[in-house]
């Protein structure tokens, strides 16, 4: 019996070791293959990471850009505000000129009509100045 276990045993580490020989074999394999499939991702990833890049430094060299513009239509904003302002300012003293005119022109017709005593067809026919002078202060027109 010594014997029969003897030669059992062996044959038993035999089968041992090439049983782990077959699993280390697999995982030498799977290990190669998952390396194989981690450079290929890492590849994958290292390209978009370089699109990413580019693409990000895409779009800032195109903010810097609508930043120029946005910037630039700011100003141009605030000077048409600043022109319509002023035209605003004379538009109101060409007003106030206009009326003080037409109430000047009423008072005087007014006059006219009181101090003549019959009213003829070449009376009526007077002309009124209403002429204005306009100053170069940048206010409009002034009346004098």
């Amino acid at each position: 019996m010594d014997e029969k276990a003897t030669f059992v045993e062996p044959q038993a580490r035999i089968q041992t070791l090439e049983t782990l020989l077959s699993q280390s074999r697999a995982r030498e394999e799977a290990l190669t293959t998952q390396a194989f499939k981690d450079r290929e991702q890492i590849a994958l990833l290292q390209t978009r990471n370089t699109e990413s890049s580019n693409a990000a430094a895409e779009a800032q060299r195109k903010l810097a850009i609508i930043r120029v513009e946005l910037e630039s239509r700011r100003t141009e904003v605030e000077r048409l505000g600043a022109a319509n302002a002023d035209l605003h300012r004379e538009l109101e003293s060409v007003a106030d000129a206009a009326t003080g005119a037409v109430e000047r022109a009423k008072a005087q017709r007014h006059l006219r009509e009181q101090d003549a005593p019959a009213s003829t067809p070449e009376a009526s026919a007077q002309v009124v100045d209403l002429s204005e002078e306009r100053r170069t202060s940048g206010a409009g027109w002034q009346t004098t």
